[in-house]
């Protein structure tokens, strides 16, 4: 059971906080049909997974929100309708991470060979045409 204790909107800022918690050693965090569920007690060690339910591809980027440069998370591409499954990751209970979700556009699909090829820092290669929609949100795993 997940349960979403707060969502905070802080004034000027387009960023959201979400508090999650759990009875169970994961958490789901979902948006626009991209669903993220961080295990802390899967038999490989911490796992988060990253389903994608939307009818456009996603690229998703998680990264500690007081250290920017400690990456947790990245998937610059995940068709529809696919899941990706990481284990080599690092994230702690009581951790802030900034988790931002790219919903490509018909054109981002177009570009597709070029997003491959931007790596794990794929969010400053991408092109606004590219995107359909972008989502930032803070999340505290307590």
């Amino acid at each position: 059971m997940v349960a979403s204790l707060a969502l905070i909107m802080f004034a000027g800022c387009e960023e959201n906080t979400t508090v999650l918690q759990s009875e169970t050693e994961s958490y789901t965090y979902r948006y626009a049909n991209v669903e993220l569920i961080f295990n802390f007690d899967s038999i490989f060690g911490e796992q988060l997974t990253l389903n994608n339910a939307n009818a456009m591809p996603v690229g998703v980027y998680v990264v500690d929100n007081n250290n920017p440069d400690l990456v947790v998370f990245t998937d610059n591409w995940t068709w529809n309708g696919s899941t990706n499954t990481t284990t080599d990751i690092n994230f702690s209970e009581g951790q802030e991470l900034k988790v931002i979700i790219v919903i490509y556009s018909q054109e981002g699909i177009l570009a597709f060979p070029i997003i491959s090829l931007l790596g794990s820092n794929f969010l400053s290669g991408l092109e606004d045409t590219w995107i359909q929609e972008k989502h930032e949100e803070v999340i505290i795993l307590q």
